[in-house]
């Protein structure tokens, strides 16, 4: 659930606290515009974020859409991974090089070398914000395999639209049979080239938002791997 709490880190005595939970730590930008974002946003039919006001999906938004969240809302499961896709998005276009091991019990078998370039239409900040949207997009995606030699030049093409009910475009280059082929968008949770490793699991959850029905269950404490500054409270 995204609320205020008491804020984590190491106290000057030592003592360990609770992870961070209040938004002093995300990009003032961020902040802002979530603080104007309240109660400006609702779900639409098929779960897509609209204006409360108009019902149509905005072209742009900045922020948490859903700043302050009621656990007895039906549609608070929703709403909290609407928030959770915007604050991804807000980190903006990136490239991202990756070596994608895939290892037994005793060694290293065998070693992906990928290059993944990602492009967002929504959600980035003011300054990173397309002048133009022509296809009505939210995120494209290429991821290129650089090695080894048998998967070389091998090439993964996504676009995402803002559209609710229509399906992400997917298409693959396959350097073996030098052809181009469209895919299912389905197969988002299947291993990447033989690996154990899929496209959802760069960023946790990377699916339609609009294509699952959400229920908040519930709230519980868990364990969560941070690094040093998080701890600190200094992360940025």
């Amino acid at each position: 659930m995204f609320r205020a709490g008491r804020d984590g880190g190491v106290g000057k005595d030592g003592a360990r606290r609770g992870y961070p939970t209040r938004f002093d730590h995300l990009a003032t930008d961020f902040r802002t515009a979530s603080k104007e974002n309240e109660g400006k946003y609702a779900l639409g039919a098929a779960g897509e974020v609209v204006d409360a006001k108009t019902g149509r999906q905005p072209s742009y938004l900045l922020g948490f859409p859903f700043p302050t969240i009621d656990p007895s809302d039906p549609a608070a499961g929703s709403k909290i991974v609407w928030n959770y896709i915007y604050r991804a998005w807000y980190d903006g276009n990136l490239r991202a090089q990756t070596q994608l091991d895939m290892m037994n019990r005793e060694k290293l078998e065998r070693r992906l070398d990928v290059d993944v370039r990602f492009f967002y239409y929504n959600g980035v900040a003011e300054r990173e914000r397309p002048a133009e949207n022509p296809r009505d997009l939210t995120v494209q995606s290429m991821t290129v395999v650089e090695s080894p030699a048998d998967v070389h030049g091998t090439i993964a093409l996504s676009w995402r639209y803002r559209d609710p009910a229509r399906r992400d475009s997917s298409w693959t280059y396959v350097p073996a049979i030098r052809r181009v082929r469209q895919i299912s968008p389905a197969n988002r949770s299947d291993g990447f080239l033989g690996s154990d490793m899929s496209q959802d699991d760069g960023p946790f959850f990377d699916g339609k938002v609009e294509d699952f029905d959400w229920k908040l269950a519930g709230e519980t404490k868990h364990l969560r791997v941070v690094d040093p500054l998080n701890l600190r409270g200094e992360a940025t």
